[in-house]
């Protein structure tokens, strides 16, 4: 399945990453809007969450990576959307 939304965070601890070897969330962002996609280059874990609860709608799917616990993020938008209703 492709996604409908992409949002995507920024580097944790880029000074531990070289600059090649570093994901560059503005230039995928950039790739996937030239191919017609809607994304989002995020600055918080909240402003992640303030998009996911704005957009998602009831039987949508959404899905979280991340390689640490991510501020809570995973946890702290399930409270959000059920506050949402």
């Amino acid at each position: 399945l492709e996604a409908d939304h992409t949002l995507i965070a920024p580097v944790y601890q880029p000074e531990k990453i070289a600059r090649e070897e570093r994901l560059d969330p503005e230039k995928i962002v950039g790739e996937l809007r030239a191919k017609g996609k809607e994304a989002l280059s995020c600055h918080s874990t909240d402003e992640i969450i303030q998009q996911i609860v704005s957009k998602a709608r009831e039987g949508d799917i959404v899905c979280l990576m991340s390689n640490g616990g991510f501020d809570n993020l995973a946890s702290r938008l399930i409270r959000k959307l059920e506050e949402r209703g």
